[in-house]
């Protein structure tokens, strides 16, 4: 047993940046939150199958209108010892915020996601997106750093998305109402988010968190539904 660490990293061209991420063990059922198709974002999933036996795959995407159709992503056939990217935005386009369930019959499989990103014609990073907890009425994001909101509002003053974002999606078919709390160094912070915050089901949801001031945090959600959350930085 052991532990291993793969990165990513260019100097130039459109995916300029540096990247890494922990290598999973493989495994029959993968969730990934917060992904992005939006003008300028790139999200490409990869599957690899490193077992001796082939390996069925399905994929379901879920945006902030609801399931997205991805009839020709199911029962792709990963043969023993084979790898594909899928591009997520020839299947859904132009979206802020995509939750992706990979499950896998047969063979397990590994998948993670390259997120890449374009600020006009100026490449603004590139990232390997790592897998979401099981969907669970309470889910803990810990060691999210927040940009001083100086630095926040000069990042979003032509594009408004660049700011700090908590993701959740409902994994069921009845939505889910959820709460947000933020724990610091000291204790729960002072935040003040809608009460009634609710994802439609099978949907997601965004909720900025440009309000809290430079630093590190815990994002606590807590649902009546299952859900998975992620927070983009």
């Amino acid at each position: 047993k052991g532990s291993a660490l793969r990165s990513y990293q260019a100097k130039d061209g459109d995916l300029a940046g540096l990247a890494a991420a922990t290598c999973q063990a493989p495994a029959s059922s993968w969730r990934f939150t917060g992904l992005q198709t939006s003008t300028g974002s790139t999200s490409v999933m990869h599957l690899a199958n490193p077992t001796h036996t082939t390996a069925q795959v399905s994929l379901r995407l879920r945006g902030p209108d609801g399931l997205i159709d991805t009839s020709t992503l199911q029962n792709i056939v990963l043969a023993a010892g084979e790898s594909r990217a899928i591009v997520l935005g020839g299947y859904a386009q132009d979206l802020n915020s995509i939750s992706a369930e990979v499950t896998s019959l047969g063979g397990k499989i590994t998948a993670s996601v390259q997120q890449a990103a374009l600020r006009g014609l100026t490449p603004s990073g590139v990232e390997l997106v790592g897998a979401n907890a099981t969907a669970s009425n309470s889910q803990v994001i810990p060691g999210v750093w927040i940009e001083s909101k100086e630095n926040v509002s000069k990042l979003s003053k032509d594009d408004k998305s660049l700011v700090p974002q908590l993701h959740v999606s409902a994994t069921g078919s009845s939505g889910a109402g959820f709460k947000v709390k933020v724990l610091g160094a000291d204790g729960e912070v002072a935040a003040s988010f809608d009460e009634n915050l609710a994802v439609d089901s099978d949907a997601t949801k965004v909720v900025n968190l440009n309000q809290l001031a430079g630093g590190y945090y815990t994002v606590v959600v807590e649902s009546d539904a299952p859900v998975t959350a992620a927070v983009k930085m």
